[in-house]
């Protein structure tokens, strides 16, 4: 029934454009009456009460990934949960399902969201609160967010026929380049210039260099497939704002990216009650002040320079040819909105960027998570923003997470499904803004008013600060000072780092101990590895191998809570042995890589060669065989130890002749692991 009324609507309404027959138009309203009344009547019934286990996001690893994404606000998210309960019933699942909702419009997070929605998230459902960008929503965040993978774009006001993702991927694979629509508007050399007027284009069609976007019925988005101008947050609100569709359209081919569209794709049924506000109205009518048509000419006029020559061919041979045909008052609309964007990139954009990001990944510590933002949360005022990465915790934390975001407007959340503290770090970091960004686990705090300071230092040359912390064991409720970086000859009276201190001196490698510089980040791709233990070991030796100008606070900044049972940290495993061991086959590759230069190459070799340390170490407890296996994948790598200690050269030589376990004992007799530390 679900798949038949689709089809008929489809079917009959599709032979009525192309005969133009009374027959077809009248069977068509008879199925399309139909629709409505069993989707909006008896399908809806259905969703509410049988919510089947099987229906959700898939279980199967995707080389790459598939992502569908759509947005909503308060006049739709009642029935918002409809929409998203057709994409976790398709046949073919995707890998995550994500919701993108205004802070602004929803200040006290989850807690102001239906039922219905929120019972979504069980089965597969992530929700993320971000800036209000309107109905781009649907596709910024999760694009910039995930640029490697297929990104499918909804709407939040549609039923989605099952098959919907199967066909779109299915097209993917024989076009893997192209934008994939499930409709598209098809315009030609007289009516380029106004949307308005653009006819849909109901078959799959050759003539790909004359459609538009019309993405939320469902439009599948390769990586790539878009000019990185469609990130541009300042020109968006100014030029289209109100029309993600044609942004869309005109990044692809900036892009140069062709469209195929769906043959016979049923177009999906609209949501009883959700057009009562809807920007279709607005958007195509003349009479509107801001409409299509102003948007697409502005747009066109912005970036004419990238559009000319696609442009051309459609006989618009200058910029002024743009502007022909426009009504006085869309004139009007569109040059005060390019006077707009003319001050806008005139403007300093600096001004409004905070000085730092603090990212805090959240799994699991409605303990101790209060304790963490109560440190945090007396700064409003300064240059600052709170980033609170719920990764799909289970207890209360992201209520806790919400309530503090709903007070404080520097503090925001984003909700997902727990993929681990890596790819939350790493989540923080795409969503981050500031000019340095600084990791807080979310149970351990800061030291009272010490953000003040630690702002204050902040500059732009410098591209990693540290500092010293505090052990805070929570049964004596005591603190102890651990200052790190011990040896000042290596640094000046103003933290100034006057030598390669990680060169030679081993640095603790928790995240929580630096602050970076976001540009440096992405230059040097220094995100987190994921799916791996012990993830800091492997990202702090990059950090380090690419730094170049660091600096000590003299400040005892940040609380350590020590020997709490459920720490990843307190729990030391096989598994972690088994990872440390990837970690230095991984760097080992990676300083074999024609980018880094012999000092580069031995900070990536130092913590091998202390991770090689470590391991041995820790192996005596181990089975015979695990010791075995772990001595063979030793042996692989001990020739890095002769670049470094006399302690780590003797390893080397006495496992050449009495092998790891025998020189590691007799080695641990000799010198105690203290001194190996040191170096």
């Amino acid at each position: 029934m679900y798949s038949l009324l689709y089809f008929l609507y489809f079917y009959f309404f599709y032979h009525y454009k192309k005969n133009n027959n009374k027959l077809y138009l009248f069977l068509a309203s008879c199925s399309s009456w139909l629709c409505r009344w069993y989707f909006n009547g008896i399908l809806v019934k259905i969703f509410q009460h049988r919510r089947a286990k099987r229906y959700g996001v898939t279980a199967v690893k995707r080389r790459k990934k598939v992502i569908a994404s759509l947005t909503s606000y308060p006049a739709r998210i009642d029935t918002a949960w409809i929409a998203v309960e057709t994409i976790l019933r398709q046949s073919v699942k995707a890998d995550e399902v994500i919701l993108w909702l205004a802070k602004s419009q929803f200040k006290k997070g989850l807690t102001s969201l239906p039922k219905e929605l929120i019972a979504q998230i069980k089965r597969g459902l992530t929700i993320r609160f971000c800036e209000d960008l309107r109905s781009h929503k649907k596709y910024y965040y999760t694009m910039k967010e995930h640029p490697e993978d297929i990104v499918i774009v909804f709407d939040d006001d549609m039923f989605y026929p099952k098959n919907m993702i199967m066909n779109l991927l299915k097209l993917n694979k024989k076009v893997p380049n192209n934008i994939i629509c499930s409709s598209s508007s098809r315009f030609h050399k007289d009516n380029i210039l106004s949307p308005i007027i653009w006819e849909p284009a109901f078959e799959k069609t050759s003539d790909e260099q004359c459609l538009g976007i019309n993405s939320g019925s469902g439009t599948l988005f390769p990586p790539h497939s878009l000019h990185s101008n469609v990130f541009d947050k300042a020109k968006m609100k100014e030029l289209t704002l109100q029309s993600d569709d044609l942004w869309l359209t005109a990044a692809a081919y900036m892009q140069g990216t062709r469209f195929t569209t769906l043959r016979y794709q049923p177009f999906p049924v609209t949501i009883t009650g959700s057009q009562k506000e809807s920007l279709y109205y607005s958007n195509n009518f003349e009479t509107s002040e801001i409409n299509n048509n102003t948007q697409w000419r502005a747009i066109l006029q912005c970036y004419w320079k990238e559009l000319s020559g696609w442009l051309k061919q459609f006989g618009i041979m200058d910029i002024a040819d743009i502007s022909m045909g426009i009504t006085e008052n869309s004139k009007k609309i569109a040059d005060k909105t390019l006077e707009n964007i003319h001050k806008s990139i005139q403007a300093d954009p600096v001004n409004n960027t905070p000085a730092l990001s603090i990212i805090i990944p959240v799994y699991n510590l409605e303990t101790y998570i209060r304790q963490c933002l109560e440190s945090l949360a007396g700064y409003e005022g300064l240059s600052l923003e709170i980033l609170l990465i719920d990764d799909g915790s289970t207890d209360n934390s992201p209520l806790i997470c919400d309530e503090y975001a709903a007070e404080y407007p520097f503090i925001q959340v984003i909700h997902k499904k727990n993929e681990g503290a890596a790819k939350a770090r790493n989540t923080g970091i795409r969503y981050a803004t500031g000019k340095y960004v600084m990791f807080v686990d979310g149970d351990d705090f800061l030291a009272e008013g010490i953000l003040s300071h630690i702002i204050n230092k902040l500059n732009g040359a410098t591209e990693l600060f540290t500092f010293h912390f505090y052990d805070y064991y929570e049964a004596e409720d005591k603190q102890y000072k651990v200052t790190h970086i011990t040896m000042s000859s290596l640094y000046d009276k103003n933290g100034d780092i006057t030598k390669d201190v990680f060169y030679s001196v081993p640095a603790l490698p928790m995240p929580w101990l630096y602050i970076l510089k976001r540009d440096f980040i992405y230059q040097n791709d220094l995100f987190m590895k994921t799916g791996i233990l012990d993830e800091d070991e492997e990202w702090s030796a990059r950090v380090f191998a690419n730094l170049k100008i660091a600096k000590v606070l003299d400040l005892y900044a940040y609380n350590y809570r020590r020997n709490r049972a459920a720490s990843l940290t307190f729990q030391r495993s096989l598994a972690n042995l088994y990872a440390d061991l990837d970690i230095i086959e991984g760097l080992k590759a990676e300083a074999d890589k024609d980018k880094y230069d012999k000092r580069q190459k031995h900070i990536l070799h130092n913590k091998c060669r202390e991770l090689m340390i470590k391991i041995a170490s820790d192996t005596a407890a181990q089975t015979p065989e695990h010791r075995a296996v772990i001595s063979r994948r030793l042996k692989n790598c001990r020739s890095l130890l002769l670049g470094g200690s006399g302690a780590e050269i003797g390893m080397y030589l006495l496992s050449l002749v009495l092998g790891w376990d025998k020189a590691n004992k007799l080695l641990k007799k000799a010198v105690s692991f203290k001194a190996l530390w040191k170096r």
